[in-house]
This record gives C-alpha cells, sequence and structure tokens, in this order.
C-alpha cells in the first residue's frame, strides 16, 4: 500500500484530472479530458470520472474530497479539556474540596 504518511510534499499539487476505471479500478489519470474518453471509448466496460489528483508530475495520489473539516491544535484542545474539566470539576465538588 502507498502511502503518504512522513513524505516531504515540496513540489506536490492537487490538480483536476480524469480518471478512466474498469468497474471500481483505477486504470489511469489524464489531464486532458479528451484523451481519457477516446482512450475509455477503445473498451466499452471502461468509465471516465472527473478526480482531484496530489501529484508530482509523476506520481499521482486521488483525492477522496469531503467537506471542510475543522483541524485543531492538539496542545490547546488539551489546554481547553483540562480547564473544562477543572470548571465542572470545582462546581460539583463544591465545598468538598476545601480544607478545613
Amino acid at each position: 500500500m502507498y502511502t503518504l504518511i512522513g513524505k516531504d510534499l515540496a513540489g506536490y499539487q492537487i490538480l483536476g484530472m480524469t480518471g478512466v476505471y474498469r468497474d471500481l479500478d483505477l486504470v489511469g489519470l489524464f489531464r486532458d479530458a479528451d484523451i481519457a474518453v477516446e482512450y475509455a471509448d477503445t473498451t466499452p466496460i471502461l468509465q471516465v470520472e472527473e478526480v482531484w489528483v496530489l501529484t508530482d508530475g509523476v506520481v499521482g495520489y486521488v483525492l477522496p474530497m469531503s467537506a471542510p473539516i475543522k483541524l485543531f491544535e492538539d496542545e490547546s484542545v488539551v489546554l481547553a479539556r483540562q480547564k473544562e474539566f477543572a470548571t465542572h470539576s470545582a462546581e460539583y465538588m463544591g465545598d468538598c474540596g476545601k480544607v478545613m
């Protein structure tokens, strides 16, 4: 399985390309949609679909597109949760936490 984990992505860009598929398997990617359609027409079982590709011009990775997802800074999320927990804990404990 190919992975981008830990890979330096300098020189990569996201491009709209045309994918040629046989059933659900990607056969190839084309920059020119007309050429992709002509290629797909050579074999009746091939279909074409517009896709987004992360590529360095030699290798491409088809990207699943989804709605934008908010990214959290890990440390700030942990600190916010700790603060929230401390606040709720103090409210819950009330006088129980006081030293007499």
